[in-house]
C-alpha cells in the first residue's frame, strides 16, 4: 500500500490509503516500527492532495493509526493537522473510525484534544443523522457526545449555544436532553 500513496491514478491512492489505515489496525502492534515511516509519506500525500476522498482517508488513516498506539503518534504534530481536515467530506465510511480515534483521545488524552472540542461537537452534530455514515457509527458519535456532555457540561453547552437550531435538535434528541 505504501508506494501507491503517491501514484498518479486518484483512485489507487485512495484504495491504497484505505488499505493502509485498515493493514495498520489489523496489524495492530506489528506495524509499530513503520509508524514514523507512514506518518512521513502521509503527510508530505497530504501537502499537495488536492482529492476529497483521498484526504477523508488519510485522515482515517491517522485515526486508525492513533487508536491502535497513540504514543506511537506525535499527537501534538498530527492533531493540528488532522483537525485541520476535518469533519470528512466525502467517505462518510470513515465516520466510524475517526470517531472510534475521537472517543479514545477524548478519554485518554484529553488536554490534547480539549481546543478542539467545540469542532468535535458540531461535526459530532452534523453527521449523526447523516445517511451517508454507516448505521454502526451512530452509537459511536452519540457515546462521544455523551461523554462530553456528562464530563464537560459547562464546556458543551457553551459549544450547543453557538450550533444552528437545526444541529441543537439533533444532538438534544440523541442526548435526550432538554
Amino acid at each position: 500500500f505504501y508506494q501507491y500513496l503517491i501514484d498518479d491514478d486518484e483512485e489507487v491512492r485512495t484504495n491504497a490509503c484505505f488499505g493502509m489505515g485498515v493493514l495498520c489496525a489489523i496489524a495492530n502492534q506489528q506495524l509499530l516500527s513503520q509508524y514514523e515511516t507512514i506518518l512521513n509519506r502521509l503527510s508530505h500525500v497530504l501537502i499537495k492532495e488536492t482529492n476529497i476522498r483521498m484526504i477523508d482517508n488519510i485522515c482515517s488513516c491517522l485515526c486508525r493509526m492513533i487508536v491502535v498506539s497513540s504514543k506511537h503518534v506525535p499527537l501534538e504534530q498530527v492533531l493540528p493537522v488532522l483537525f485541520q481536515h476535518l469533519p470528512i467530506h466525502e467517505d462518510f465510511a470513515e465516520a466510524n473510525s475517526i470517531f472510534t480515534c475521537l472517543n479514545l483521545l477524548y478519554e485518554q488524552h484529553f488536554t490534547q484534544i480539549e481546543p478542539y472540542l467545540p469542532k468535535c461537537i458540531e461535526m459530532a452534530a452534523s453527521i449523526i443523522d447523516d445517511e451517508r455514515i454507516l448505521p454502526d457509527a451512530v452509537p459511536i458519535i452519540r457515546e462521544f457526545l455523551r461523554s462530553i456532555y456528562i464530563k464537560h457540561s459547562v464546556a458543551f453547552v457553551q459549544v450547543m449555544q453557538t450550533l444552528n437550531e437545526p444541529l441543537r435538535v439533533i444532538v438534544t434528541k440523541h442526548l435526550q436532553i432538554t
